[in-house]
């Protein structure tokens, strides 16, 4: 059978589609690599005033954290890279793509119950104090969340009509 305008466009399409599936699950936050729990110099920066015992267990927890969020990303980059193997498949055997769908799902609740107990952890550390100390060495102060950054409808001015960099007449432009 002779293919038609209409099967070659649609397959285009799907094709289409499919690449954006496998980029939107490799772009997606839980993949993404995360800053390191407390890096060494603004710890020492930081007049957070450890004791030894503070300061062996933080460095034990970070040791121990990043191993085991290290292997995990490890483990979801695999899955990915399986899960982008089927999408080129022309069969797409849905069973398949559902079993490594859960898997990846999985690690990264994982992934993200590690970010969870990690923080917990530290907080059972440092006294509030510290805490509070840490989070200004860090630069993590409320107010900079909003200001720019994060999801375009969380920043100030957002109409959710186009991006300000688009050009008129294009898709994604503001409207006048």
């Amino acid at each position: 059978m002779k293919p038609t305008r209409i099967t070659t466009l649609a397959a285009a399409l799907l094709w289409t589609a499919l690449c954006a599936v496998t980029f939107a699950f490799l772009s997606s936050p839980a993949f993404a690599q995360g800053p390191p729990l407390v890096p060494g110099d603004k710890l020492q920066q930081s007049g957070l005033r450890l004791s030894p015992a503070q300061r062996q267990s933080v460095d034990h927890l970070q040791r121990e954290s990043r191993a085991e969020a290290d292997r995990l990303k490890k483990q979801i980059l695999v899955l990915r890279k399986q899960l982008s193997a089927l999408y080129r498949d022309y069969a797409l055997p849905p069973l398949q793509v559902r079993v490594v769908h859960n898997q990846i799902n999985e690690a990264q609740a994982r992934l993200l119950e590690v970010h969870y107990q990690t923080q917990r952890r530290l907080r059972q550390i440092l006294s509030r104090e510290q805490w509070t100390a840490l989070r200004a060495a860090m630069g993590e102060d409320d107010e900079e969340e909003d200001e720019g950054k994060g999801p375009p409808w969380t920043r100030p001015g957002y109409s959710g009509r186009g991006h300000p960099g688009a050009k008129p007449g294009r898709p994604g432009a503001a409207k006048p």
